[in-house]
C-alpha cells in the first residue's frame, strides 16, 4: 500500500499524545492563517479550496494563487534559516466551507526523514518556486492574455472535471473574483468576457462555462493540463 502522507499527519491529529497537529476548519470568506515572522507553523489543507492573498505596500491585500485539497501553506517556515527581509505577509481565506491540519514546524522537519513526507513536501515548493518563476513574463501578457491562462490554471487548481469538452467553474469563480484576483476592474473582466462569449470560448458566465475545443488555439488545454498534472 503507498503512503499516504494526508493520512499520516491526519492519525497524528487524532492521537491525544500528539499536541504539534491539529485538525481546525473554516468557512467561506474566513481569513485563518497569517504568514508572518511569528508563525512557526504550516497548514495541509484537507477539504474545499481557499486563496492566498498578499500583503501590499499600500496596506491591502491582493489575490495571489489557489489552493486546493491536499495543497501546503505557510511552507515557507520550513526553512532553518529565514531571510526575513524577503518575505511577504500573506493570509490564507476560504472559497468555501472547509478543513485544514495546523502542523507544527519542528514536527514536520522531523518527519521529512521519511522519504515519502519529505518527497511530497518538495513537490509543493517546487510548484510553488515554479509560479514565482513565471511571475515576470506573467506580468507583461495583456489582460486577455492573463484571463485565458488565469482561468486554466484555475481549472488545474480546482481540479475541475472535463466533461463533454465543458469545463464547470464553481459558483465563488465570478466577474467579481477574477477582477481581484487579476488586479482589474469588473468593467475590463467583463468586457473581456463578452470577448470571449464571441468567439464561443465562453458558453455561460453564471455559472462560468468554457468550451475547451473553442479555447485551443489560445493555449488553454497547455495550462490546464500542466496544472491538473502535478
Amino acid at each position: 500500500m503507498p503512503f499516504d502522507v494526508i493520512n499520516y499527519f491526519l492519525y497524528a491529529a487524532e492521537d491525544p499524545k500528539i499536541d504539534e497537529v491539529t485538525k481546525k476548519t473554516f468557512s467561506k470568506k474566513e481569513s485563518f492563517y497569517f504568514f508572518d515572522t511569528e508563525n512557526s507553523t504550516l497548514g495541509l489543507l484537507l477539504t474545499g479550496s481557499v486563496i492566498v492573498e498578499m500583503k501590499i505596500f499600500s496596506g491591502q491585500w491582493t489575490a495571489n494563487n489557489i489552493i486546493n485539497e491536499g495543497g501546503i501553506f505557510g511552507i515557507e517556515n520550513i526553512a532553518t534559516n529565514l531571510n526575513l527581509r524577503r518575505t511577504s505577509e500573506y493570509r490564507v481565506t476560504g472559497l468555501e466551507q472547509g478543513a485544514y491540519l495546523e502542523i507544527d514546524k519542528e514536527y514536520l522537519l522531523l518527519n521529512m526523514v521519511q522519504e515519502p513526507i519529505q518527497n511530497y513536501v518538495l513537490d509543493k515548493l517546487i510548484d510553488t518556486l515554479m509560479d514565482i518563476n513565471s511571475l515576470h513574463q506573467y506580468t507583461q501578457m495583456s489582460l486577455h492574455s492573463k484571463i485565458i491562462k488565469e482561468l486554466a490554471l484555475l481549472a488545474g487548481d480546482l481540479n475541475l472535471e472535463l466533461i463533454n469538452s465543458f469545463i464547470i467553474f464553481p459558483e465563488f469563480v465570478n466577474i467579481t473574483f477574477l477582477a481581484k484576483y487579476l488586479n482589474s476592474s469588473r468593467a475590463s473582466i467583463l468586457l473581456e468576457l463578452k470577448n470571449l462569449q464571441n468567439t464561443g470560448t465562453l458558453v455561460s458566465k453564471k455559472p462560468l462555462i468554457i468550451n475547451i475545443q473553442k479555447a485551443h488555439s489560445q493555449q488553454f488545454l497547455k495550462n490546464y493540463y500542466y496544472k491538473s498534472d502535478l
